[in-house]
């Protein structure tokens, strides 16, 4: 299942950043941010990602609008998370929903796969990295709707 999934472009230190796992029937994918590779934000958010990024991603896929401003400010219809850089540790902060079809690979697997994709694989060996449920990350109701709306069902 993670096997698929697209590298981050020669991601050369560990980087901040933010991540979206996004329905692309017929399958999840990881597409991650890293501060480093997207400098033009003075701040990563999901919100300013999605609305300028992702949204797009997904519009394209299922052949809608990508100028419709509905689907551009559901950021908080697909599960996502963001890593920080506190102190001395990488913490990797979640919503815990991951969808329900990639529990069929290891919690450990998926948390290896975003850990890499920001280049922190050293750090995690080191016991720097911790992943930690912050009910702001989780997906909103609203948005889930309206992703539902223009994409259909979604196999969370």
């Amino acid at each position: 299942m993670l096997k698929n999934m697209k590298k981050a472009k020669n991601l050369s230190k560990p980087s901040e950043g933010i991540w979206f796992w996004v329905w692309l029937k017929p399958r999840w994918e990881l597409v991650v941010y890293t501060a480093a590779e997207y400098k033009e934000f003075d701040e990563l958010t999901h919100e300013s990602v999605w609305g300028m990024y992702t949204a797009g991603k997904v519009a394209s896929h299922y052949h809608i609008d990508e100028d419709d401003h509905e689907i551009r400010n559901a950021y908080a219809g697909m599960p996502r998370g963001r890593v920080a850089h506190v102190g001395k540790k990488w913490v990797f902060y979640h919503g815990d929903d991951i969808p329900a079809v990639l529990l069929n690979v290891s919690k450990a697997a998926i948390q290896q796969e975003i850990i890499s994709r920001f280049n922190l694989t050293k750090q995690a060996l080191a016991g720097q990295v911790e992943f930690k449920f912050d009910e702001h990350e989780t997906m909103q109701e609203d948005d889930r709707a309206i992703v539902k709306k223009y994409i259909g069902d979604v196999p969370y």
